[in-house]
C-alpha cells in the first residue's frame, strides 16, 4: 500500500539552487516550494537529516547578529525590526509617499516652463527649476555624514562575518525546520509589503534625462550643466531619490539576504544540495 501511495503522490524533492536564482521574480514559486517541503511537517519528517553545518566566508551573512550566528527565526526577526524601525523613523508620516508625488509635479511644472518659453533659455529654466525644488521637503538621508552612519557598521558587519568562516551553525531540530518554513512563508508577505513601499519606489518617480524635454539639447539650448548639476542630481533617479531612501532600502534587501538563509539552511538540513557561493561543509 505504501509503495502504490508513493507511486501515485506527488514527488517533492528540496528546494534546488536553480529555485533560488532571481528569487524575487519568482516568488510565487518559491512560496509554493517552500509551503510544500520545509514548511510542511509530513515532508520535513521524511527528509530530515541532522547534521552539522559550518559557515562559509560569504555565506550566511544575515545569519550574523551582533557579532553571533543566531538561528534563522531570530535573524529574520532582527532584520524585520530593523526595516520596521527606520520605516517609522523615516516615512511615519507618509514623506516618501508626498514626495514621489511633489517630485512628479515639479518635473511636471519645470517642463510646462520650458515650452511657455520662446525661445527657452537654460539660465531661465534653471533659475525657475531652483525655485520649484526649495519648496519640496526631501525625506531620508541627505548627506553623506548620514551615509558614513549606515555604511560603516554594515562594514564592519561583514568584516566581522569574515572571521567566522568555518564556524559551525547551531543545531536545528525537525521541529524548528517546520517553524524556519512557516516564519519564511510570513516573512515572504512581508517582502511582497516592502516592494510596494512609497519608499521602495521613489527610485521609479525620479526621471531619466530624456524622459523630459528641458534636460534635451536642442537648438541654441545646451542642457549638459542643467543634466549633470544639482537639478539633475535632484530628480534623476540614480540621485537624489535613490539617495534619500537608500537606509531603508538597503535593510530591506538585508532583510531578503536573511530569508534566503533561512531557506537554505533549512533545505541543507532536509537532504538539499548546497546553494550558495562558499564552501559549506
Amino acid at each position: 500500500m505504501e509503495f502504490i501511495h508513493d507511486l501515485f503522490s506527488k514527488k517533492v524533492g528540496p528546494i534546488r539552487n536553480d529555485d533560488l536564482k532571481n528569487i524575487w521574480w519568482k516568488m510565487d514559486k518559491i512560496e509554493a516550494l517552500v509551503r510544500d517541503t520545509i514548511a510542511n511537517e509530513q515532508w520535513v519528517a521524511k527528509h530530515y537529516s541532522h547534521r552539522p553545518i559550518k559557515l562559509g566566508k560569504k555565506d550566511l551573512n544575515e545569519l550574523v547578529v551582533n557579532g553571533k550566528i543566531v538561528k534563522p527565526i531570530v535573524a529574520m526577526d532582527n532584520a524585520k525590526k530593523l526595516v520596521d524601525m527606520l520605516d517609522h523613523a523615516q516615512n511615519s508620516n507618509g514623506e516618501f509617499d508626498r514626495f514621489n508625488k511633489e517630485l512628479r509635479k515639479a518635473q511636471e511644472d519645470i517642463e510646462k516652463f520650458y515650452e511657455s518659453q520662446h525661445p527657452p533659455k537654460v539660465e531661465a529654466v534653471e533659475r525657475y527649476a531652483e525655485e520649484v525644488i526649495k519648496k519640496i521637503q526631501v525625506p531620508g538621508p541627505k548627506t553623506n555624514d548620514h551615509m558614513k552612519h549606515v555604511w560603516g557598521p554594515r562594514q564592519k558587519h561583514y568584516q566581522h562575518v569574515a572571521t567566522l568562516h568555518g564556524s559551525e551553525l547551531p543545531e536545528l531540530s525537525q521541529a524548528e525546520v517546520v517553524q524556519t518554513g512557516k516564519a519564511v512563508l510570513t516573512a515572504l508577505e512581508d517582502v511582497k509589503r516592502y516592494e510596494k513601499a512609497a519608499w521602495r519606489q521613489t527610485s521609479n518617480y525620479g526621471a531619466d534625462w530624456g524622459e523630459w524635454k528641458f534636460f534635451e539639447d536642442s537648438d541654441g539650448y545646451d542642457a549638459e550643466d542643467l543634466r549633470v548639476g544639482p537639478i539633475g542630481d535632484f530628480f534623476y533617479y540614480q540621485g537624489l531619490p535613490t539617495d534619500c531612501a537608500e537606509e531603508i532600502t538597503m535593510a530591506a534587501h538585508d532583510f531578503k539576504d536573511a530569508v534566503v538563509s533561512s531557506i537554505a539552511w533549512t533545505t541543507l538540513l532536509c537532504g538539499g544540495e548546497k546553494v550558495f557561493g562558499d564552501e559549506v561543509q
